[in-house]
Order: C-alpha cells, then structure tokens, then sequence
C-alpha cells in the first residue's frame, strides 16, 4: 500500500485534510465542514461549500482491511437513496488494484468492481463475461451525504440515472449515467461476517422489513413456500384417506312428518379421528333437512350437526337459473376412539311455486330416498385449502408489488 499520505488543510474550515490517493483523487470531501474541495489544485480549491459533515461511516476512512487476499484501504465514504431505499457505499482504494465499493444496504454487503468494459446490452439482458444479467428497475439515485476523497467529481445533491441487473450468483450489475459519463459496476454479494472481520468493526443485525419494499425479486420466499406445500401434500399423501364405515338410505314423505331413525355401529378405531357425514337426495324445487347425531355408546355423547340438501331452478328474465346443494356434508374435527350410533332426522319440503310452471298440483308428493354416506379419517379441503392460503400469502404479495414496481416504467 501507499504509506505516503498528502496531508493538507480545508480552505474553508482549516481542518486537516488527508488526501491518501496521491495523484488519483480529483475530489476530496472535508469531514469537518462537508465542502467538496479540488484535489488536483495545490491549495484545494473549494469546489462547493456544504454544512458541518460529522462522520457516519461503520468503516471508518483510512481503515485498511483484507478481502479476497488484497489489502485495502476506506478513503470515501457516501450516503445515497433513490428507487424507494437507502445504502451506503464506502469507497476503497489499493494502488495497485485501484477502486472498489462497499455497498451495505442494511441487510447485506455487496462488494462492487468499476468495469473497465461495457456488457452487451439487448433489450433488458445485459451480458458480461457469459454471465447473463436481467434488468429488474431503474430510478435516480442522489447523493445525501459524502465524506472523503474520489476519484469523480462529488457533492451533495447530485444525481445519476441508474438501471439495476439481477444475475447468476446473486451477482448485479449497476449502470450509473449522468450528462457526463456512463459507467458499469459489478456487485458480489460478501458473505456474513466477511466485511466486518477484515476491516475489525462491530456487526449490525439487519433491519430487514416484510420484503414489500425490496428491489429484489423475492425468490427465497417462494422457496420457502414451495418446500412447505410439498410438505403438506406428503403429509397428506402418506396419512390414511378416508374409509366409508355406514352407508344407508333414509326415506322422508315430503310436507309430512319428520324420519327419525338410528344407524350402527360406527366403529371409529384411532384416538382421534376426523368424520364426514354425507346425506344426498335428488330432488327438483324442494328441500330436505337433515339433522345428524354421532352418539357414543359407552358414554352418550351426542356430537350434532346440520345440512340441507336443496335444488332450485326456474326461468326469469335473464334465462335459465338452477341454485342449491342435492349432496350436502358435515364434518366432525376430532371424534374420541369408540363406537357410535348415528341418529338421524329429516324432514322435506316442496316449493309451492314450482306446481305453476311443472304440473298441476299433485294428490300427495312421492317419498325422497335420502342415501347417508359416513367417512372416517376424512380429508378437510377446506382446511388444506386454508393452508396452502396462508403458505403463499406472503410471497404472492411480495411477487405483486415486486411487479408492480417493475412495470411502473
């Protein structure tokens, strides 16, 4: 490394002002007072005046670090924002090596190298070394704060248009364009830990926010929700599907007295099991309802459920209409282990109106056989359906605004 900094004073302030770059700083930034200062005139011409700077770099400048076996050295350090967020990037410097960035968005550090050649750009694919890279947004992006020495002009207030490429590896390019120049950075990803063991500071936890802001694409989070639901189903697949345990009729005479009758047993032989109760009828303008009781013989329990199976059609204005369930169910969560009898009653009903565009009124109407159908260990749709919603509902709001702020252009 260079051990033979040039030291000065800020024209503006009197501050001491270390320049470790010799002869490849154009700008230097005072820490004191936050005028940016010509670095390629002898007495530091000022270039613009700003307020009193302070310092807020993590890596404080002049702190000299390893990365990938090469020493370097924090001799800038700027604020940004734009495109919805904010980071930080710390400007390192190696006489030997030249630049490179320390990007810390709060979450992770990327390490970016200036390229000294353009990728090839076809549309929204930018390709550099074979690698291919996706455009994912752009946006201006402005300087907040800035503190030491560049190699470009700098100060606060200044803004470039930026375009953002998402690549293999978690790599990304950046093209930064302003009235003066184009220039390409590419960006790595450093793992946790890395930047701040070679440059000795203390870790930060990562603020890390529900992912709804995030530029990214929010792949992980649909990972995560992929494993979960191939999880479920093989939970689903490898438990016991349903096994129909009772399967009789019920007979009820419609506008009559109410069937009442007792079916068993129903033998449920797992410590707790799931029971569906299904009754179905074929019926036309009319309804039957069905009343089910599951009681235990050792201990009476009575665990009671109701359906209506029903089916309505007609004609009005707009055409054809049909509405109703003829296949009702009921589901029983958790039954204890034991045997039970099933009590059921039901009751039916015509629809008066439907006698004035069928058939003239009939004496009496025919019975309707009402088949009873019960399922132990019975799969609850509902429930996995319930589920799966929950599983995805964070990653499919993350991909939605994660799309909708991509396509804002």
């Amino acid at each position: 490394m260079n051990d033979s900094p040039r030291a000065l004073s800020c024209p503006n302030c009197g501050a001491p002002i270390v320049v470790r770059a010799v002869g490849n700083t154009v700008t230097v930034v005072c820490g004191n007072c936050g005028s940016s200062l010509d670095a390629t005139d002898p007495d530091l011409t000022i270039l613009k005046q700003s307020i009193a700077a302070g310092a807020r770099s993590r890596i404080p400048l002049g702190t000299r670090g390893f990365l990938a076996g090469i020493e370097w050295e924090a001799i800038g350090f700027l604020e940004r924002s734009g495109g919805g967020g904010s980071w930080q990037e710390t400007l390192l410097f190696n006489p030997w090596e030249g630049y490179r960035f320390l990007v810390d968005d709060g979450e992770t550090w990327r390490l970016g190298t200036p390229l000294d050649r353009l990728p090839t750009e076809a549309g929204a694919i930018a390709t550099l070394g074979g690698d291919r890279f996706t455009r994912t947004e752009g946006y201006q992006a402005q300087v907040d704060f800035v503190v030491g020495e560049f190699y470009w002009r700098v100060a606060v207030g200044e803004t470039v248009d930026v375009c953002d490429y998402e690549g293999p590896r978690e790599a990304s390019l950046s093209r930064e364009a302003n009235a003066a120049e184009v220039a390409w950075t590419r960006l790595e990803p450093q793992a946790d830990g890395v930047v701040e063991s070679a440059f000795g500071i203390a870790p930060v936890a990562p603020q890390r926010s529900a992912g709804l802001d995030d530029a990214r694409a929010p792949t992980f989070n649909t990972i995560v929700a992929g494993i979960a639901t191939f999880l479920l189903l093989a939970v689903l697949m490898l438990a016991p599907w349903g096994v129909t345990v009772l399967d009789t009729t019920v007979v009820v005479i419609p506008d009559g007295p109410a069937a009442a009758a007792k079916f068993g047993p129903v033998a449920l032989d797992r410590r707790r099991s799931g029971v569906a109760v299904r009754g179905s009828a074929d019926l036309e303008n009319a309804w039957v309802e069905l009343d089910f009781a599951l009681v235990n013989r050792a201990t009476q329990e009575r665990y009671e459920a109701s359906a209506t199976a029903e089916h309505y059609r007609g004609r009005d204005s707009d055409g054809e209409w049909t509405e109703g369930d003829r296949r009702p169910d009921v589901t029983f969560a958790a039954l204890p282990r034991g045997s039970y009898d099933l009590v059921v009653e039901a009751t039916a009903h015509v629809w008066p109106a439907r006698q004035s565009w069928e058939q003239p009124a009939a004496a009496s109407e025919p019975p309707i056989p009402v088949p009873v159908t019960v399922t132990r260990n019975a799969t609850f749709w509902g429930v996995l359906w319930l589920a799966l919603i929950v599983i995805w509902a964070i990653p499919m709001t993350q991909w939605f605004f994660w799309y909708q702020r991509n396509n804002d252009e």
